[in-house]
């Protein structure tokens, strides 16, 4: 049984007007406090960057693309295989207007669509000399819904076309979200349909909530939950800069109980020293055993000089 009457009602995230970087730097980014900013940029993007232009600059090329997202429940507990399509971005913009189902090229680098870095630019408010960055374009239809998540980097996120709302909930929450236990940075909870029953906890989980309008600036500070949801046709720009600590992870593993340490372990040694394949969940990172393994195996590579 549903007990939504139960869950709190998230506060509004901050809202504020056009700061400057060294602004940004002290009361946001220095605080790990999220934020929306109106009027913040002047990029060619948010005039630009519409369905129909990529239809028309970037038609021939094909894409991974989500045609099958579950409008409720967390994707974490589907698989990726039966959801995923390769199609031209002609064909996705199309879809992305008619299909019954939601639909999203996600997270796709900025540099699969030669020429658009030069439309924006996110060094405009924050110093990402000496960091590493990555920035990513999202394309989807009215409804995606993104899992509950945390990222490992700071988010930088501008909503250039269409709507998005925003839950945001901060990481000492991690022990009333549920991670699934093989993957801690993804809740197993849908926070518009929780479902108290399985999840009693959720009803404790304090979080924010806004709307992102195009033009907008949502700062996502490291670790902090959250689930974006489209109420129109959207295309978004973020860019995922920094790294949390590992510390930073292994509390969210301990906020979640024995079962992820097992389960952890567990991938460690399955599925990283011995190599066994998985099945990649849907919006979902890689397991988080796996995801220690491959940290570690980096670093000895490194330090034995091993592929350089």
């Amino acid at each position: 049984m549903f007990r939504n009457m139960d869950v709190p009602t998230p506060g509004p995230i901050p809202r504020i007007q056009r700061i400057t970087r060294e602004e940004f730097a002290r009361d946001y980014e220095s605080q790990n406090k999220p934020v929306i900013i109106e009027n913040q940029f002047d990029w060619e993007a948010l005039d630009l960057f519409r369905p129909e232009w990529f239809a028309e600059t970037f038609g021939d090329r094909e894409f991974n693309a989500v045609v099958k997202l579950p409008v409720k429940g967390a994707p974490g507990f589907h698989v990726v295989d039966g959801s995923l399509r390769k199609v031209t971005l002609s064909e996705f913009t199309k879809m992305m207007h008619e299909s019954e189902n939601p639909c999203y090229i996600r997270q796709s680098a900025v540099t699969n669509f030669p020429g658009c870095e030069k439309y924006f630019n996110f060094g405009d408010l924050v110093s990402l000399n000496g960091t590493e960055s990555i920035a990513n374009l999202w394309i989807g239809s009215k409804n995606t819904n993104s899992s509950l998540h945390f990222d490992e980097a700071g988010g930088l996120f501008v909503q250039v076309c269409g709507r998005k709302r925003v839950k945001l909930y901060p990481p000492e929450e991690a022990k009333n979200l549920y991670a699934f236990p093989d993957n801690v940075g993804t809740s197993r909870v849908d926070p518009y349909h929780p479902d108290l029953d399985k999840y009693p906890r959720f009803a404790k989980a304090r979080g924010l909530e806004g709307v992102v309008n195009p033009g907008e600036f949502l700062f996502i500070p490291t670790t902090w939950w959250h689930q974006l949801r489209s109420l129109d046709p959207s295309i978004s720009i973020n860019c995922f800069y920094g790294k949390c600590s590992t510390a930073s992870i292994l509390k969210v593993v301990a906020a979640t109980g024995l079962s992820s340490w097992f389960a952890v372990a567990r991938d460690f040694f399955w599925l990283g020293l011995l190599h066994r394949k998985y099945e990649t969940k849907l919006l979902a990172e890689t397991p988080t055993g796996k995801h220690f393994y491959d940290l570690v195996a980096g670093a000895l590579k490194r330090r034995l000089g091993v592929g350089s």
